[in-house]
């Protein structure tokens, strides 16, 4: 006997158009692995032509609630570095960040040599960072970390 059970779940997307305050409080005193967690589960959706990039303040916050080595470029970008034991290791990590950038159709730039790769991103409808951006860049320390919680983008 064959019994078939139909869920039906509603999900409502909207793009994050700025992170809320509460994820980067004044005092800087977030636990790592929260933040990261935060940001690596909030939604990334393709942003709008004509949204601002974020402004210097706001990027140093989330830069600070990211933590992981990530480093500000040109005021644009979002930079790391990783390192493995062998081009294997880096291979990995790239084609994982590569199946999650095309799950959610945003896209770094990425250099891999033997033993590390470089993770390079931002928005280009934005010409600089959007918080989209510091999502992206969680998910990858997750991924780093082997505790890939990149969740299924509805």
């Amino acid at each position: 006997m064959t019994v078939a059970v139909t869920v039906t779940v509603a999900v409502t997307a909207t793009a994050v158009a700025r992170v809320p305050s509460a994820w980067y409080p004044r005092s800087g005193r977030v636990p790592r692995e929260a933040a990261m967690t935060d940001l690596a589960t909030t939604p990334i959706r393709p942003v709008p032509s004509g949204t601002p990039a974020l402004p210097p303040g706001e990027v140093a916050a989330l830069l600070a609630h990211l933590g992981g080595d990530w480093q500000v470029v040109e005021g644009k970008k979002l930079r790391k570095t990783y390192r493995f034991p062998d081009f294997a290791g880096a291979l990995d990590f790239v084609n994982h960040v590569g199946r999650m950038a095309d799950d959610v159709d945003h896209h770094p730039d990425i250099h891999l040599a033997w033993g590390k790769a470089t993770v390079e991103i931002w928005t280009h409808t934005v010409g600089g960072l959007h918080p989209i951006d510091f999502a992206f860049a969680a998910r990858c320390e997750h991924i780093a970390a082997h505790d890939d919680p990149h969740p299924a983008e509805p």
